[in-house]
């Protein structure tokens, strides 16, 4: 218990509003994301790593940047086979397109269907400015349920990396350069370090 408070006092500590029911949601989200790297039948890290494990780094909980998007249906796209860090590969089609505004400016993303699944959720992996400093250079990912209408909620305090930053040993899908965003996103999970 002392720990769990610990973790969730360093999530909460200089974010702005800490007590809002909405921040208090994306830190349970991130306790859990740690209580799964912990668990070695769970966790994507090698050995090595999850023997010194201190916790994952996130930027501070910033509600800008959960945004609505306008999404443009992409009927009879062709399935398509999204490059990956390794040799397994899978196969999507392009549901639709985000449209949005970040930073001020507006910003659009792919959002894609994985060919052959049952899975509700859709797929969009990103790189952004950040991405090779802040965040994992090879792109972060988000998981949105699929819409049931032409909006959206865009959730960048959600986004995650993929497990290949953790561990050579997974394949991921390489964000596609139309996903490249021409801002930074300031949110969700920052590039995996390990300690010294």
């Amino acid at each position: 218990m002392v720990r769990i408070s610990l973790i969730l006092l360093l999530f909460v500590s200089g974010c702005a509003g800490e007590h809002n029911p909405y921040v208090m949601f994306i830190v349970e989200h991130r306790m859990n994301i740690h209580q799964k790297f912990r668990d070695p039948e769970k966790t994507p890290l090698t050995e090595d790593d999850l023997r010194s494990f201190k916790g994952l780094k996130f930027f501070a909980v910033d509600s800008n940047y959960r945004v609505v998007a306008v999404v443009e249906r992409q009927p009879g796209n062709d399935t398509f086979t999204m490059p990956a860090t390794g040799k397994i590969e899978r196969d999507y089609v392009t549901y639709g397109i985000a449209n949005f505004h970040a930073n001020g400016s507006a910003q659009k993303l792919s959002i894609f269907q994985r060919v052959n699944s049952d899975d509700e959720f859709m797929f969009i992996p990103f790189t952004d400015e950040t991405s090779g400093t802040m965040t994992y250079g090879g792109g972060r990912y988000l998981d949105i349920e699929r819409p049931h209408g032409d909006t959206i909620i865009i959730d960048f305090n959600l986004c995650y990396n993929p497990y290949c930053a953790y561990n050579p040993k997974y394949s991921c899908p390489i964000p596609p350069a139309k996903n490249r965003l021409a801002v930074a996103i300031r949110a969700g999970e920052k590039n995996f370090s390990k300690p010294d």
